[in-house]
């Protein structure tokens, strides 16, 4: 499912994007809840806030660990995470995870994991961005050594401000139910194939 909403000049900022993150927290907390009344053994222990960090804070945590470990390593601890910053370089010289310079403003992004304590993993539920402006549009793309990029119509649509300011997120709808249904697999809740080797793996969880 993806969401785009156009905004003002004045809603690019973080507070508006932890607003808006809030707003959706809440409706997952009412789904899953509806859906605990439903099925009682789908009942989790959610947070009822969720938690927001930076990549860099994350770093800062966990020098030692890679990107992907620190995100497990804080969803466990806080269940719900916000992390921002997906895209610019930590203070290591390491990006956290690869964003396109062109379409998200890097300052204004973010990633949200859930952590499954059944099967001890995270799960990345949606990411959301404020798009570049024309002004973030030419700092990144000098950053990555790509303004020849500028030369193009969408390119050059923003830098003429001929394209609305706009926020966009999409939530992973399979996993989102995956999650809430304490399913392990995503062949469970859409239709799908499944190797020998993974049925073997659920038929073995289930004996747990």
């Amino acid at each position: 499912m993806t969401e785009k909403r156009s905004i003002t000049a004045e809603d690019r900022t973080l507070q508006y994007l932890k607003k808006t993150v809030k707003s959706i927290y809440k409706g997952f907390l009412e789904t899953s809840k509806k859906i605990s009344k439903l099925y009682p053994q789908t009942m989790r222990d959610l947070p009822r806030e969720i938690t927001f960090i930076t990549s860099q804070e994350l770093e800062d945590r966990y020098p030692d660990e890679t990107p992907e470990k620190r995100e497990y390593l804080i969803a466990k601890e806080y269940k719900a995470v916000f992390i921002i910053w997906i895209w610019d370089k930590l203070k290591s010289g390491v990006v956290h995870g690869k964003r396109s310079p062109d379409y998200d403003d890097r300052s204004l992004d973010w990633d949200w994991i859930m952590y499954d304590e059944k099967f001890d993993r995270i799960i990345e539920l949606s990411s959301m961005w404020i798009r570049v402006s024309e002004k973030s549009l030419v700092e990144q793309l000098k950053k990555s050594w790509k303004l020849e990029k500028l030369k193009l119509p969408y390119h050059q649509s923003i830098l003429k401000k001929e394209l609305p300011y706009s926020i966009w997120w999409w939530i992973w709808m399979t996993r989102l139910i995956m999650f809430v249904l304490w399913t392990y697999h995503i062949a469970e809740v859409q239709a799908s194939s499944r190797e020998e080797k993974t049925i073997i793996g659920l038929w073995k969880i289930d004996l747990l």
